[in-house]
Formats: structure tokens, sequence, C-alpha cells
């Protein structure tokens, strides 16, 4: 089940593609009937660079929000542990942070540093890759021979991906990074010694990550796929 989270983050990507694909489809109607049309497929790289930095806000203003709304929900949890407080009783409600509030709670530095790094990092490899996937696009139009409107039929199916399954998948990759990172700094300041993996238990999971359910490993090391916690962008890019 998609959380409220992933739903809010999908939507922002979506009006980005929406953003995109306005700026393509204006690069086939000025240019795609000129003989040397191939000459300006390359324009495309130009278009995604201006407009990546939004991009990454995007990514970034989600992130930090799950991180910290993670960090704090941790916490919280922890202490009503530690406090042997039955989370039935409701003396202890976490209490979320809104989008606004992201700024009132500060952490290291340092943490906060290296989910921009690792945001970026991630974006780039998207970019990169759709970016690819339109050159390829209009260049196999223009050398098929297809007129300016089927080019755009086309084009237009490639942005129903990207709008559709594509900022899905990107919205549950980057929301479920963020949520953990904050959960895994929250362990380290803490204390917690042990953490275990968890997955939604859905036909999301990923087949290597299945087996992993219920394993337990000291916080700090790595589980058997070389991830620290579900979603962590520094491990290997297969997982």
């Amino acid at each position: 089940m998609r959380s409220a989270e992933e739903n809010k983050l999908e939507k922002d990507l979506r009006k980005w593609f929406n953003k995109l694909q306005r700026r393509i489809q204006k690069l086939i109607d000025t240019y795609y009937e000129d003989e040397l049309f191939f000459l300006h497929i390359n324009k495309v790289y130009t278009i995604v660079e201006e407009m990546k930095p939004e991009y990454r806000a995007i990514l970034l203003k989600h992130g930090l929000t799950q991180f910290y709304n993670a960090r704090e929900t941790t916490t919280t949890l922890y202490t009503i542990q530690q406090k042997k407080v039955s989370t039935k009783a409701g003396l202890y409600e976490p209490q979320l942070i809104r989008e606004e509030d992201v700024g009132l709670f500060r952490t290291n530095p340092q943490i906060e540093d290296s989910l921009r790094y690792n945001t970026f990092q991630a974006s780039d490899k998207t970019l990169n890759r759709v970016t690819e996937n339109i050159t390829n696009n209009l260049a196999d139009s223009y050398h098929e021979g297809l007129g300016i409107r089927d080019a755009g039929r086309r084009i237009t199916k490639e942005f129903s991906s990207l709008k559709g399954w594509e900022s899905r998948r990107i919205a549950r990759t980057e929301i479920n990074s963020a949520q953990n990172e904050g959960a895994f700094s929250a362990y380290d300041e803490l204390g917690v010694e042990y953490q275990m993996w968890w997955t939604g238990k859905d036909n999301r999971v990923r087949d290597s990550h299945r087996p992993l359910h219920g394993h337990i490993v000291a916080v700090g090391n790595t589980f058997s796929n070389g991830l620290l916690y579900p979603g962590d962008k520094s491990g290997p890019i297969k997982e």
C-alpha cells in the first residue's frame, strides 16, 4: 500500500515531467522537420540540465521532511520503550513534522550533507537514464522517417511511462530511503545496538530483499546484501 508521502512526491514528480514534456514537444515542433534535426537532438541534454536543480529540490524537500519525521518518530518510540510505557495508553504520541517546520529539527550537518549528496547522486543517475531514453526515442523517430505527428505520439508514450510507473518507482525509493536513513541516524545517536530488516511484505518488495525480512545485525554493520538499512544509497547499485 502506497503512503501519503509517496503520493505527494509522485504528484510533484509528475508536474516536473509535464514541464519537461512541454519543452521536448516544443523542440520537436521547432526543429523536427529540419533536415538537420539530428543535430538538435542534443538540445535534450541542455533542457534536462537546466531543469535538474528543480528536480533535485523536489527530491531533497521531501527527503529531508521524511528524514526528520522518521528520526523524531524513532526517538519517541525508543523513549516509550525505555520508559516501559505502553503506547496503548496514549501518553506519548509521535509528533510528525510539517514541511514548513523542517528547519526546527537540525542534526549534525554532516548527516544532512550525506542525505543531500546521496539524493543528488541518485537523481543524476535517473536523469541520465531519462535523457538517454528521450534522445533515443527522438533519434529513432527521425531515422525511421516518421512524420512530426507520429514522432509526437511516440514521445508522448515515453512520457506517459515517466509520469506513471517511473514517478511511482522514484517516489517509493526516495521516501523509503529517507525514512530509513532518518531512523538509522536516530539508532546511532541513541546507542541502539541491534536493528532488524523489515519489509513491507507486499508485491513491491524486491526479490533479493524478501529473504532478509526479520534478519538482525548490529547497528553499523551491513546486512548480507551489503546495505546498512533498506534504501541505503551507499550500498551496491543492484540492491
